[in-house]
């Protein structure tokens, strides 16, 4: 653990308030806010647990297809089912499964996995951290993660 503030190494320190930040200071730097209470650096055996639970969170994420509506259009229509009995079997308005099906409105997560079990097609994939994050183009080695840098010209590029 390191104080937030000189970035010593430290074993225990506080978790301070500066002008309304939590951070965690060593005691040479504690008297600089107000005192919330005193920490300690976590045990290693806290930390190998840490890491098994973080390594078991790592699944990769799943989004809805973009084609989901043609994707529940070809289903419907290789089922042979109407919207209005699709709409029954799911517990849903026709209206509302209508203006899925054409595209206009996205379903919910738990409605797109009863349709995907109940006309056996897949609306969800995974995707991986490269297709999340912008890669930058700017001059000088590119390590393709973002920097403050890309956020703030990405903010910039929205607003105008």
């Amino acid at each position: 653990m390191y104080c937030e503030l000189c970035g010593r190494e430290i074993s225990w320190g506080y978790l301070i308030e500066i002008e309304g930040a939590k951070v965690i200071a060593c005691a040479d730097c504690a008297d600089r806010g107000v005192i919330i209470r005193k920490v300690r650096a976590p045990r290693e055996d806290e930390q190998r647990r840490r890491k098994t639970v973080e390594k078991s969170e790592e699944e990769p994420e799943l989004v809805l297809v973009d084609d989901y509506a043609e994707r529940i259009r070809a289903a419907l229509q290789e089922k042979g089912l109407t919207v209005e009995a699709l709409a029954k079997r799911v517990n849903e308005s026709p209206h509302y499964i209508e203006r899925i099906v054409d595209g206009d409105l996205k379903p919910t997560e738990k409605l797109a996995r009863r349709l995907e079990k109940l006309l056996g097609i897949t609306l969800f994939e995974a995707i991986s951290e490269e297709d999340e994050l912008p890669v930058s183009e700017d001059e000088g080695e590119d390590t393709g993660e973002i920097t403050l840098g890309d956020v703030v010209k990405i903010r910039v590029v929205k607003k105008r």
